[in-house]
């Protein structure tokens, strides 16, 4: 965090969490906040101007989640959860990008340079539906030895409505394969819970304002 110039540490679980335990002041990890400020600032300072040179890129963005509505949406998210993980632990350094600074990003021989930092790997993980400007950015930069790695389905289609499977499959020089054949793989090595689990949303009670008052409803979600 601090070779990121991250001075700050973000720690808040609201009033009454449900089952993710208790808020402020009662939560067992708000005494050792104190002692975690001390060690990032400590760090900050021995580190001083240094800056670590960020060479991968992760592509992050809202249009695959949306291109969902079942179960698989949340496995983008846990596909991005897990990998920065993995880069994490693995101290290797990488920063997010969003379709507006991917579409816009000027090519430079075999590099990625976009208004955050200049990179030689992209990653995008779960990349079903993107805007088709990000797409044609992606195949130049591929196409010039760019380094690109994909991760989970295969791309499918852009926002406004364009097919993008054949094009993705001739980029990456593999044998076509739909949405419904990784699906089903997916599912035959990691398959969902047959039991849902009742979850309680909890809220903070607000005050209406020219408006009825709505309680939450009892979702159903897989564990």
């Amino acid at each position: 965090m601090a070779i990121w110039r991250l001075c700050w540490i973000g720690h808040a679980y609201g009033h009454g969490m449900g089952s993710f335990g208790a808020g402020y002041p009662l939560n067992d990890t708000w005494p050792a906040m104190g002692e975690a400020a001390r060690r990032l600032q400590k760090a900050g300072e021995f580190l001083g101007k240094a800056r670590e040179r960020v060479r991968i890129a992760v592509y992050h963005s809202w249009e695959t989640p949306a291109f969902f509505n079942d179960n698989f949406a949340q496995l983008s998210k846990s596909c991005m959860m897990h990998m920065s993980l993995e880069l994490v632990n693995s101290s290797t350094a990488f920063d997010f990008i969003c379709s507006e600074q991917l579409a816009e990003a000027r090519l430079d021989n075999r590099m990625l340079m976009t208004g955050s930092g200049s990179f030689d790997c992209l990653i995008i993980p779960w990349g079903c539906m993107m805007p088709a400007a990000v797409w044609e950015n992606i195949g130049k930069y591929a196409r010039q030895g760019g380094k690109v790695i994909f991760c989970g389905p295969p791309v499918l289609c852009a926002t406004d409505g364009r097919d993008l499977s054949k094009e993705f499959f001739s980029l990456v020089g593999v044998r076509p394969f739909s949405l419904a054949d990784y699906q089903q793989a997916y599912l035959h090595r990691h398959p969902f819970p047959v039991a849902p689990t009742m979850v309680n949303l909890f809220h903070f009670p607000l005050q209406a304002m020219d408006c009825d008052v709505c309680l939450p409803p009892r979702m159903v979600v897989a564990a």
